[in-house]
Order: structure tokens, then C-alpha cells, then sequence
């Protein structure tokens, strides 16, 4: 008798599903959606109920399209939060936009590796932010499975304007805070799938 074919392995799905599988006890729900545009929710990285939170990929057409839609999203978030920052994810372009509304407080970093739209949504009860170490796992997945690269070269950085905030690492640890009226908050952020380095720039 004839053998069916293997079915491929959808790359959005497949990264959802190792951070669910690696991370039990933060007892995510799913990976959800359709092919293509797949997310996790609810998933608790301090524990339940305090720091939930969402995670996204979408997959365009080419890394234009990707660059495009996070660009976009990027716009039309960061006027929205009194703190929004440019950084990189492993190389590629990334922001990260937070208030400090507690406690509901919202957090979210968002990507544009390759073809895709990645991003972490969190709502926060204390400083200790969600969104950062639910993207790492992400980005983790990502290099684990081959998706992605573990580095590449970082492209340059427009530097955002904020008026005051607090710039926290992936495990919502705040690194540097600023009150500065009608300055400008230059920070350089980047990281892997192990490291976290972060310094403000003069």
C-alpha cells in the first residue's frame, strides 16, 4: 500500500508548541489560530493570575512585508505609551512599549525576524513584567528548532523619544529609570537566546 506524506511542520506552531512544552508550569492555552497567524494565551510566567500573558507570530510573504508590518504596528503603538524604546531581538529591529498603570499595567515587545511578526503582550499587576521572558522563550524556540539564527548582525536603531520611564531586562529586573522632559531616551538593547545587555547611551 502507498504511505501518506509526512505533513509538514508548520513553523509558527511548531515554536508555540516548544515554549508550551518547555515552560509547563506557566500553563499556556494553545498555540491558537489558523496556519500562518498562530498565538498563546494566558500563560503565566510569575505564577497565576498576576502577569498574563499573550504571544503572537504572524507570517508574511517576504521579510519586507514583516519589516513593513512591524514598522506599522511600531507607529501606531508607540504614541499610545509613555515609554516606548527600540531594540534589538537577536539582531533584528525590535520595540518595547510600556505604561506603568498597575495593576493592569501593559507591556509588549514585538519583533520582525525573517518573514515573520513576532510579540509578547503582557498585563501587569507590579513591576515584574510578563512580556519579556514569555518573548525570550520565543525567540529561544526559534534558534532551538532552526528557524531562526542565534545572532544576526544589528541593523541601526532610530531612536525613539520618551518622557520618563523605566527600562526593564527579560526578567522584568528594572536596569535604568529617567524623568526627562522633552529629551530624548536613548538606550541600546539587545539579546539571544542567553544573554541580555543594556546600557544607556550618552
Amino acid at each position: 500500500p502507498a504511505t501518506k506524506p509526512t505533513p509538514a511542520v508548520e513553523p509558527e506552531y511548531a515554536i508555540l508548541q516548544y515554549v508550551r512544552d518547555t515552560h509547563p508550569d506557566w500553563s499556556c492555552t494553545g498555540p491558537l489560530g489558523t496556519p500562518g497567524h498562530r498565538s498563546l494565551s494566558d500563560c503565566n510566567p510569575f505564577g497565576y493570575f498576576s502577569h498574563p500573558t499573550d504571544a503572537y507570530i504572524d507570517r508574511y510573504v517576504s521579510p519586507t512585508e514583516a519589516q513593513a508590518a512591524w514598522q506599522n504596528r511600531r507607529d501606531n503603538i508607540c504614541p499610545t505609551f509613555p515609554v516606548c524604546i527600540e531594540s534589538t531581538v537577536g539582531g533584528y529591529r525590535s520595540y518595547e512599549a510600556s505604561d506603568t498603570n498597575y495593576p493592569y499595567a501593559r507591556y509588549e515587545i514585538y519583533w520582525a525576524p525573517e518573514n515573520w511578526l513576532m510579540g509578547a503582550v503582557s498585563s501587569d499587576d507590579t513591576q515584574y513584567r510578563g512580556a519579556p521572558p514569555v518573548a525570550s522563550a520565543m525567540w529561544e524556540a526559534a534558534v532551538a528548532l532552526g528557524y531562526l539564527p542565534s545572532a544576526v548582525t544589528p541593523t541601526p536603531t532610530v531612536w525613539p523619544t520618551a518622557t520618563s520611564g523605566t527600562i526593564y531586562d527579560l526578567t522584568g529586573t528594572a536596569l535604568w529609570s529617567s524623568v526627562c522632559p522633552a529629551t530624548v531616551l536613548r538606550m541600546v538593547t539587545t539579546f539571544n537566546a542567553s544573554e541580555n545587555v543594556t546600557s544607556p547611551a550618552s
